[in-house]
Formats: structure tokens, C-alpha cells, sequence
């Protein structure tokens, strides 16, 4: 089931499947509709914000802003849980280095992807902790992808992992970018940490 809100200039669209009696076919076949409508809403430079709740959805979105990004692409995660950062994803992002993209990338803990040898050596290279086993998060920034400065997924509930993303949001992906820029500059190289 799909729907949407008006609130004002913003759109809010929310994607929530029947998942009772649906093969796996048929969850492929709904995410290939949610990718393609993620696509579109790249293609027209839209503002409009939608919701996602699902592991599934979450990676699509930042392959999607991977694979959009034309000079900076900038994600912040827990540890880059492997139901997300798949190997689509990793793909995504190695071709994105390949382009010459400034990819940055802070994980608070361990990064699974490298932990299970999944991520490509030119990614591995983007990535970043903050600094010691006990600092954390230390200013609650929620964990966010954003590309150019304009396009994001930020999430809005740590607990259940929800998040809300826009192809074309410039003075909240700029938001997400100054704090993302300083939790950088003190995170620590992952040989150094």
C-alpha cells in the first residue's frame, strides 16, 4: 500500500507492503517499484520526502544517492549493518570512488562489511570511527547518507531504524554535512583505531 500526505510545500509518501501471502518474487518486484520511483524523483530534481522503515528500502536509497552523487557522497552509520550496506551498495559505492566522488564514510563501532571482507579495498579506504570504544555518538547526530549536499536519508526513529529521504533537499542535506564534516575531522582511521 502506498500513500502520501500534503504538508505544505513537502510531500510526505510512505511505502508500506502487504507482506502477509507475498513471496520473495514479489518483495524483489515491489522494491524494483520503489527503486524506480526513487529514480524518478532523482530525474525530476524533486523535494518531495518519503518515509522508509526497511532494511531492504534504506539500501536501495543509498545505492541510489551513491550512484546520483557526482562529486560528494557522505553517510554516517552505527557499524554499516549488512542488511543495508550490501554489496549492491558497496558496488555502488566503488564505482562512485571510481568517478572520482569524494566518498566519506563514519561508522561509530566495527564496520561489518569489512569485518566480513564485503567491502572493496577503494571503499574500505573512505572510512572512518570516531575516535575510541567509549566516545560513541556523543552529539546524537541520527545516521544519514547525503550526496552533493542536496540529496539525503536521514533516519528519524535509532530505535526502528526509520528514516525519511528527499532527492533534492539542499538546507537539510547542508545541516547533515556541517555536523557529518565534524564528527569526521575527529574520527580516526580505521588501521589507527
Amino acid at each position: 500500500m502506498t500513500g502520501g500526505r500534503d504538508f505544505g510545500r513537502i510531500q510526505f509518501t510512505f511505502f508500506q507492503p502487504e507482506r502477509q501471502n507475498m513471496t520473495e518474487a514479489d518483495l524483489d518486484r515491489l522494491i524494483q517499484e520503489y527503486r524506480n520511483g526513487i529514480r524518478e524523483l532523482f530525474d525530476k530534481d524533486s523535494p518531495r520526502v518519503v518515509g522508509n522503515s526497511s532494511p531492504r528500502h534504506a539500501a536501495v536509497l543509498i545505492e541510489e544517492i551513491a550512484a546520483h552523487a557526482e562529486k560528494t557522497f557522505v553517510a554516517f552509520a552505527e557499524r554499516m549493518n549488512t542488511a543495508v550496506w550490501t554489496p549492491a551498495v558497496m558496488a555502488a559505492l566503488a564505482k562512485a570512488v571510481a568517478r572520482g566522488v569524494d566518498v566519506r564514510l563514519l561508522v561509530e563501532r566495527e564496520c561489518a562489511p569489512i569485518k566480513d571482507g564485503s567491502m572493496p579495498e577503494s571503499v574500505r579506504k573512505c572510512v572512518r570511527r570516531l575516535g575510541g570504544e567509549s566516545v560513541g555518538n556523543p552529539l546524537n547526530v541520527p545516521h544519514c547518507a547525503s550526496g552533493d549536499g542536496k540529496s539525503l536519508r536521514v533516519e528519524t526513529d535509532p530505535k526502528d531504524k526509520s528514516a525519511v529521504f528527499s532527492a533534492n533537499n539542499p538546507e537539510m542535506a547542508s545541516k547533515i554535512g556541517a555536523v557529518f564534516d565534524i564528527l569526521y575531522k575527529e574520527g580516526v582511521a580505521l588501521d589507527a583505531a
